[in-house]
């Protein structure tokens, strides 16, 4: 992306404002004139003034000559509808997306959009907002397109000055871990979430990820492609740094373990914005930054491990093998550090050309590199019997000097920490008594650390610090930093204090940024200048490089860790938040508005109904109902399609279907298409469709369905009664505390996205939103009049490590996990269980790499991480049926190993258990079995062309009903 002055955003908006030469016709509204104009198909496109009478094609259009994911804002409900049925018409549902303006500003956090387009002018005074509010949303270096006179016009968005880049996995080449980025500020807010939601790879899946010219790249091994294998090899990712969107991935073929957690095992990756180099096989390449593309490789004669970038110089650290150290303070260790195996050499490397500069038999333990030289840190043995720094001319590989470590003690136990204009850093560690050498008298003490400033033109010794509780020395503002002191580089001279001590690196390295000390393994920013602690734990720094800060954001990858049980899926992009919502603003009233079918609905609940996910608001998954003898496939409905398109990649690592679990009514059938917003209603009797409503997002559970109403949370934060019988709207409320949006896992959604399963009970409907409890001010909790969605009581979760969960009903108290609620006061009732906070049913289901993390331990209070029913007899669960009152097994299942157990249901005398088996073909198939409670045989089996979706079957009305992965509905009942 290219970078322009603020003239042209200036000129454009005045022309916004004056509607010069506005010309109306469809035919001036064109998609491809306006993509042109922008000079980009990728990443977020915001339209605002959607579904205009003269171009309401133009959304879909957008995302149809495009690889963007489209968000319309219309101005009212006409526009809505208008838009919606071009984006159905044209199959771009979930790629885009319309929802009505609310009016005085954008819904969307700061610096998001790639492309804001804008056809009618006059939709923005329509929409009151203004013109610095539309600048707000739009990404640096994004494109504001506007039709004027007849045809685009573009204003591009500057790079505030402010912010600084991460280019090496220790931000530069100089390994400071030091970012110059002025915007960084707390209160931190979520900004978007992508990728796999978990670590699949032990615990570092993620072996570096660096931010330049808008992208952020990945060395990973956290992709769907390497799920089913035991060796998972690494992908470089190029995202959108504003947006998270996908831009491209390319397989590695390298790889390892996930383990080796110590902050030097960072995976070869550096940036300068235009290109980024990377190892594919068993070489350094440059990949294009915006395509992906192999622009060259380097010939290197062993396998590069480390890579540094400077002056149009590619630095490259060769290991003819790996393996891990035998130091004595990290032999066997999780953390233990790669040293080479075998030969070693550095080799420099022209970056443009590929052209072999110099290389050097050296075992580089570590490099960095400042002001034209490199600095390598040369290791003999493993355990290390020496280790030597050589200086070296960044360009021709003349060596400047050497220093061994025994000019600093008698132990190789040196450390390069950063270097800069006519210095370096050294520590000696000091970690473990001799790491190899003679041991020394008893009575002198082993760990003894220390700091040195060695000059970068001979190598002497400029200054010492001796002893140092610290060997961790960043550079800042030209100044090293010490323990507590900010010393000259050339001299050592204190120059003032830090006001906190800095410690040293570990598994989750630290940073330093805008006045901050990160250490976020546990959450903590502290302040610089005043040492207070600012938490935020709604994402925790990922092991190897912890959160990193770029762009006026800190970013960070999955992990495996269960200390921070607040954390959010996914690799995590934070930002400033600005003005929170307070508690109060949780508990205000929400609003409110009237669709076309407000009004008295009433039909009365058959007691064979499956209205709600899991049966009831309890969640037994349980029915009173028999299951009739000679079951065979009713029908069949093909109602959504698996994930395809530019979206696909984000909606498939989501680990979700394409369709929601079903409920059933009466003679209705009801489920939801999760990516693109859709409810639907089947005859339960032939499967055929009956009605379809889109909402204004993604939908992860089913709707409830409650006296003639189909009741549904939506990620746009909103709640919506739609009219059972035909799907029109009879009334929505917001529980999200505002309007805010972001993009998660390639859509836009609320930054407070409600719970599709809303719960009822005893006359009121309960509704919960928000990720978790550790960011944006927490999660939102209301009750609401089913009839009229009017507000009755609204709660806030808040700082209690907490993730988001369905609500269940239990002994006259509403929650999830742990949390209570009295259910009509809303009032905090007693804990009944110490529950564990594992996960939630807003982002993904897991089961295909793991058990389900989420939970039914607000029902059953000891079980954590399986799919449960019961009734008042019967406890199923993944493998086998239990008597409740004994606590004893009647009989067991015979699944293998091979096979999981995605969705059960216990009715009157038997278990229903569906999965997936692998098929004949390898692939996965679904099952469904119904085994008699008292004796476990088995009455019935179908094999399923695909997998169900979890939780993802109702017996209801002498049916079974089930919504599978592949977008199909299934129906099972008595044969003729």
């Amino acid at each position: 992306m290219r970078f322009r002055a603020g003239s042209m955003v200036v000129a454009v908006l005045l022309a916004m404002a004056g509607l010069v030469g506005f010309d109306s016709s469809a035919n001036a509204a064109d998609a491809k004139s306006a993509l042109d104009a922008a000079g980009t198909r990728v990443g977020l496109c915001i339209h605002l003034g959607a579904g205009s009478a003269s171009s309401p094609a133009l959304t879909a259009d957008l995302a149809a000559g495009s690889r963007m994911l489209v968000h319309g804002l219309a101005v009212d409900d006409a526009a809505v509808a208008r838009a919606r049925k071009e984006i159905d018409a044209k199959s771009v549902a979930g790629q885009a997306m319309v929802e009505k303006a609310q009016g005085g500003s954008l819904p969307y956090v700061n610096d998001l959009a790639d492309m804001i387009v804008v056809d009618d002018p006059s939709a923005l005074g329509a929409m009151k907002v203004s013109r610095v509010e539309v600048m707000r949303v739009l990404a640096p270096g994004g494109s504001l397109v506007t039709l004027e006179g007849g045809r685009w016009t573009k204003a591009v968005k500057p790079r505030p000055k402010e912010m600084d880049e991460w280019t090496h996995p220790q931000h530069g080449p100089d390994g400071s871990m030091v970012s110059n980025d002025k915007l960084v500020k707390f209160p931190l807010g979520l900004r978007w979430l992508d990728g796999l939601p978990m670590n699949i790879n032990r615990w570092s899946a993620c072996r570096a990820w660096v931010a330049a010219g808008g992208r952020v790249f990945l060395l990973t091994s956290n992709e769907i492609e390497n799920i089913p294998l035991r060796k998972k090899p690494h992908w470089v990712e190029a995202r959108d740094a504003w947006n998270g969107l996908l831009l491209w991935k390319v397989n590695c073929e390298t790889e390892d373990d996930g383990a080796f957690l110590t902050w030097i095992n960072f995976g070869a990756l550096v940036t300068d914005g235009k290109c980024v180099y990377a190892v594919k096989k068993d070489k350094a390449v440059a990949f294009d930054a915006a395509t992906g593309d192999v622009l060259r490789t380097y010939d290197s004669k062993y396998p590069p491990e480390r890579m540094l970038l400077l002056d149009g110089v590619l630095v490259t650290s060769c290991w003819e093998k790996r393996e891990s150290s035998k130091g004595p303070s990290d032999q066997t260790s999780l953390w233990a550090t790669w040293v080479a195996a075998g030969e070693a050499r550095v080799e420099a490397f022209e970056a443009a050309t590929g052209k072999p500069l110099w290389a050097k038999d050296l075992n580089a333990f570590q490099a960095i590199a400042s002001d034209g030289v490199v600095y390598i840190l040369a290791q003999k043995g493993n355990p290390p019997t020496e280790r030597t720094v050589v200086a070296v001319d960044l360009k021709t590989g003349r060596e400047l000097w050497k220093a061994p470590h025994t000019r600093f003690g008698e132990a190789p136990d040196l450390q390069l920490n950063a270097a800069g204009k006519g210095f370096v850093v050294v520590a000696k560690r000091g970690d473990a008594e001799g790491l190899g050498a003679p041991k020394k008298d008893p009575a002198v003490p082993a760990k003894v650390r220390a700091i040195f400033g060695l000059a970068a033109a001979d190598g002497h010794e400029m200054w010492k610090v001796s002893p140092s509780k610290s060997w961790w020395t960043p550079v800042v503002d030209g100044l090293v930093w010490c323990q507590s002191d900010k010393l000259d580089p050339m001299t050592g001279a204190s120059k003032g204090k830090i006001g906190w001590g800095l410690g040293n690196q570990g598994c989750t390295p630290q940073a330093i940024v805008n006045g901050y000390l990160t250490r976020t393994r546990g959450g903590q920013y502290i302040s610089l200048v005043d040492g207070k602690d600012n938490r935020y734990q709604g994402a925790r720094g990922a092991c190897i490089e912890g959160m990193v800060p770029a762009n006026g954001m800190f970013y960070t990858a999955q992990n495996n860790c269960q200390c921070s049980p607040g954390q959010v899926y996914g690799f995590v992009a934070v930002g400033p938040a600005g003005d929170l919502p307070a508690a109060d603003e949780f508990l205000r009233t929400r609003p409110t508005e009237k669709g076309p079918a407000f009004g008295p609905v009433s039909e009365a609940a058959l007691k064979a109904d499956w209205p709600c996910y899991r049966h009831d608001s309890e969640r037994t998954a349980s029915t009173s109902m028999e299951i009739p003898a000679g079951m065979k496939m009713l029908w069949k409905t093909p109602v959504a399609k698996p994930a395809a398109g530019p979206m696909a990649e984000a909606w498939k690592t989501r680990l979700a279907s394409c369709l929601t679990a079903p409920v059933s009514a009466g003679d209705l059938v009801f489920a939801a298409e999760t990516d693109s917003g859709r409810v639907f209603a089947l005859n339960a009797a032939n499967g055929k469709s009956v009605w379809t409503t889109t909402l204004g997002g993604r939908i992860d559970t089913p709707p409830t369905i409650y006296k003639g109403l189909s009741i549904v949370g939506c990620h746009d934060g909103w709640v919506y009664a739609l009219r059972a019988k035909d799907g029109q709207l009879a009334w929505r409320t917001r529980v999200a505390p505002r309007e805010r949006k972001m993009v998660a896992f390639g859509a836009i959604e609320s930054v407070w996205p409600a719970v599709g399963t809303v719960a009822i009970h005893d006359g009121l409907v309960y509704a919960n939103a928000g990720r978790t409890s550790e960011s944006d001010g927490g999660i939102a909790v209301v009750a609401l009049d089913p009839a009229t969605g009017e507000f009755k009581w609204g709660k806030n979760i808040r700082g209690a490590d907490r993730m988001n969960d369905m609500l269940a009903v239990r002994d006259g108290a509403v929650g999830w996990w742990s949390l209570r609620f009295d259910a009509k006061s809303g009032d905090r009732a007693a804990v009944d269980t110490q529950g564990i906070n594992l996960g939630g049913m807003i982002d993904p289901t897991w089961t295909v790499v793991s058990v389900r993390k989420s939970g039914n331990a607000f029902a059953v209070g000891k079980t954590v991480g399986n799919i449960l029913a019961w009734d008042d007899k019967y406890v199923a669960s993944p493998r086998s049926l239990v008597a409740r009152d004994k606590e004893q097994p009647l009989w067991t299942t015979s699944y293998g190993r091979t096979e999981t157990v995605d969705a059960m249901a216990v009715a009157a005398g038997a278990a229903v258990y569906a999965g997936r088996a692998p098929g004949a073909d390898g692939k996965a198939a679904g099952f469904l079995h119904i085994f008699a409670a008292t004796d476990g045989k088995q009455s019935a089996q179908f094999t399923l062309d695909a997998e169900p979706t979890y939780d993802g079957l109702a017996v209801a009305n002498g049916r079974i009903i089930m919504t599978l992965q592949n977008g199909s509905v299934v129906c099972f009942g008595k044969g003729e």
